[in-house]
């Protein structure tokens, strides 16, 4: 229990980014938001709850936003200094900090299984045209995939990409990418 506890806490920062980017893409979409929940011990860590999208395309952003703005900002935050440590200096605590904030945050952008059901949901409800059929079917694929990814420790493995990925690929450019191990 204190140990489920402890791990809810620390993956916060990516759960509250996570239902922020539900949140903001509801705002985007005109999709009107009734209760927002950014953090909360227990399952779900987080929600929002809103009407259904009134698009397959609305659906669609509100489904994946938190995978582009957690990975966004978890690789913002993780850069300097997975930077670092990918060019063989020391970490301060610091730098240890804002790496494990960066990480936690990519963490949480995978969607989840609650995301993947609101996104076929709001295709199933709107008024398909072959093209959008095309597009959203796919979609909805890679988000259930990605959910069920989770379980699997993906997400964590995806996270570690998101934080090293802008740093490796600066330092490849450059010629001086050193792997620490």
């Amino acid at each position: 229990m204190i140990v489920d506890r402890l791990f809810q806490l620390a993956v916060a920062p990516g759960v509250v980014a996570h239902e922020f980017a539900h949140w903001l893409a509801c705002k985007l979409t005109g999709t009107r938001v009734h209760e927002v929940c950014w953090f909360q011990f227990g399952d779900p860590a987080g929600y929002v709850v809103h009407d259904r999208a009134r698009s397959a395309s609305a659906g669609v952003v509100i489904g994946f936003a938190p995978t582009i703005v957690n990975v966004l900002i978890g690789g913002f935050i993780a850069y300097r200094p997975a930077f670092i440590l990918l060019t063989t200096a020391r970490w301060s605590w610091g730098d240890a900090l804002l790496f494990a904030l960066g990480f936690v945050v990519a963490l949480r952008a995978f969607p989840s299984r609650a995301d993947a059901k609101a996104m076929w949901q709001a295709a199933r409800a709107a008024r398909f045209g072959a093209v959008k059929a095309v597009f959203v079917a796919p979609l909805w694929l890679l988000v259930h995939a990605l959910s069920l990814g989770s379980r699997l420790w993906l997400d964590a493995a995806f996270a570690l990409v998101v934080c090293f990925a802008a740093p490796a690929l600066k330092l490849a450019s450059e010629g001086r990418l050193t792997l620490p191990f």
